[in-house]
């Protein structure tokens, strides 16, 4: 019911200090929700509860409680916040050097990353990050292009699998690549 209807700020305000973990989750989700009580809701006990805020996509969602969920501890929390279309580009940055790969792709994955942190993943020493960058459809052409002188297969081979790639970077591949491969 707590997200059928939009309810006031003060009822949910009362419900976002309920014990129950499920309905403080579902308070994060009500189309009715402020941004004092989503910034509160960032820094719950419960990941249940912070994955919530950090999935948000209300326009009441603070850059404050995505900088802060962007810290969280639980890598879950910080993919979500990276995935997120409202995370703005100076937190995708800071979320690009996250140790755990799953950020990593999420980061890589929103649109709204800068070019310039994706350039950096383009050689991130964890080859998997480099596959996923030469996967993902919003790879701009110009870092194709970078990853396909990367030196795991994979990755190559990903790049010519995109469809962003662009024929100078395919004809590279197709008539500089593939002779020099060993036999």
């Amino acid at each position: 019911i707590l997200l059928d209807f939009e309810a006031s700020p003060e009822v949910l305000t009362l419900l976002s200090r309920e014990d129950n973990t499920y309905i403080r989750a579902l308070v994060a989700e009500n189309s009715g929700v402020t941004t004092e009580i989503l910034d509160k809701l960032s820094r719950d006990p419960s990941s249940r509860v912070r994955v919530r805020v950090a999935l948000s996509q209300s326009d009441k969602l603070s850059t404050h409680a995505l900088h802060n969920l962007s810290k969280d501890t639980d890598q879950y929390v910080r993919s979500y916040v990276a995935e997120n279309l409202k995370t703005p580009p100076e937190i995708l940055s800071a979320l690009a050097k996250d140790d755990y790969h799953y950020v990593r792709n999420a980061v890589i994955n929103n649109p709204n990353t800068p070019l310039k942190t994706l350039y950096d993943l383009a050689v991130h020493p964890d080859k998997r990050t480099r596959k996923q960058l030469a996967s993902s459809v919003v790879t701009p052409p110009e870092i194709l292009a970078t990853l396909v002188k990367d030196e795991v297969l994979e990755v190559i081979s990903r790049v010519s699998e995109n469809p962003k790639t662009t024929p100078d970077t395919l004809s590279y591949i197709a008539f500089e690549l593939i002779p020099r491969l060993p036999k």
